[in-house]
């Protein structure tokens, strides 16, 4: 069976659309993960109340290298994996299998971590 021409360039465009459940999405699954929480909690709460006491001015920087350094590291990084694997097939692969592979050897680590240590 033969399909339309653009039928597949339009699949593709409409995969990179955001939409509003995934947004609401990952907003709920950034603001549960505990490394947020323990971030604000124990870098940047300290330094906001110092901000009070010395000027707002003086944290500034502090805060903008770190979301220009966050969410470029992320964002280069997402955007590497997507070209990589839209690219080549052998890449895709080797992605999923080294992805997996490190949830595996991680598990495990925890698991043994766990039993040893208490």
């Amino acid at each position: 069976m033969v399909g339309r021409p653009g039928k597949q360039s339009e699949k593709k465009e409409y995969s990179w659309k955001l939409t509003y459940g995934s947004l609401t999405m990952a907003t709920l699954v950034e603001s549960s993960a505990p490394g947020t929480w323990v971030y604000w909690l124990a870098i940047a709460g300290p330094i906001i109340a110092e901000g009070r006491l010395e000027g707002y001015w003086r944290i500034v920087p502090f805060f903008a290298g770190s979301l220009i350094g966050y969410y470029g590291a992320s964002f280069s990084s997402v955007w590497l994996l997507a070209w990589g694997a839209g690219a080549h097939k052998r890449v895709r692969q080797l992605i999923f299998f080294a992805a997996n592979g490190l949830l595996i050897a991680l598990g495990i680590l925890f698991s043994l971590r766990a039993y040893f240590v208490g």
